[in-house]
């Protein structure tokens, strides 16, 4: 089908920017960190009209909150501090990156290929959807049907830990690991291990064993290159 045909064409996506005064709603977010998981990408403009379209893609995430996909914002022509404001007056939490030059936009849109004549940028649309699969290629998504971009990017994605199988008290813990913000989890890590109900403890410490399942498989690699004299 076309889906698993432009899956099978898509390219890389453009590199996360780094700099902390980009972001809103979290710390710098890397590829790397958000590997094995669907990324929905929803670009906007810090406008009503925008802000008029917000309700499908919110309920959208709420959806599929428990799924293995991260909805992330790109506020387009705008600063933190004018992004900010704007986000905080419409109820929009997601974490955001802030595109006040289009850099990663145009980018965007040099990875997902040549357009048909006619057809608008990501730039030149008040808002549109693109996802980036698990293995990191971005694909243009469907804006007008949420549900199905979700789906697709969905496909492969898989958490290291279910949700499921996580007390909501350790949620924090589960999600700085799953997004392999090591520095933030060990604090809540600590935390986990020795307070709260067994069943807490229990599933605390079945989180340190996919960190340090990670580790060794880390360490392998380094043996490896390390023997091949990489």
């Amino acid at each position: 089908c076309a889906e698993d045909e432009d899956r099978k064409t898509a390219k890389p996506a453009p590199v996360l920017p780094t700099d902390k005064n980009l972001w809103l709603n979290t710390t710098p977010l890397t590829w790397e960190q958000l590997r094995g998981k669907g990324v929905y990408l929803l670009y906007f403009h810090c406008d009503p009209e925008s802000s008029g379209q917000f309700p499908a893609h919110l309920d959208a995430a709420k959806k599929h909150g428990l799924d293995p996909v991260i909805f992330i914002g790109v506020a387009m022509a705008s600063s933190q501090r004018e992004a900010d404001a704007y986000l905080r007056g419409v109820g929009f939490t997601w974490p955001t990156l802030c595109d006040p030059n289009y850099s990663f936009s145009h980018q965007c849109d040099k990875a997902m290929g040549p357009l048909e004549a006619g057809e608008p940028t990501i730039s030149e649309t008040t808002i549109s959807v693109a996802y980036v699969t698990d293995d990191g290629k971005i694909v243009e998504g469907w804006f007008d049907n949420p549900e199905v971009t979700v789906n697709a990017a969905l496909e492969g994605a898989v958490w290291k830990t279910d949700p499921k199988d996580v007390p909501e008290p350790l949620w924090p813990l589960w999600r700085a690991v799953e997004l392999r913000k090591y520095s933030e989890a060990l604090p809540l890590l600590k935390k986990g291990l020795n307070s709260g109900t067994d069943a807490q403890k229990a599933a605390a410490k079945k989180i340190q064993d996919v960190v340090q399942t990670e580790i060794a498989s880390r360490l392998a690699e380094a043996r490896a290159d390390d023997e091949a004299n990489k």
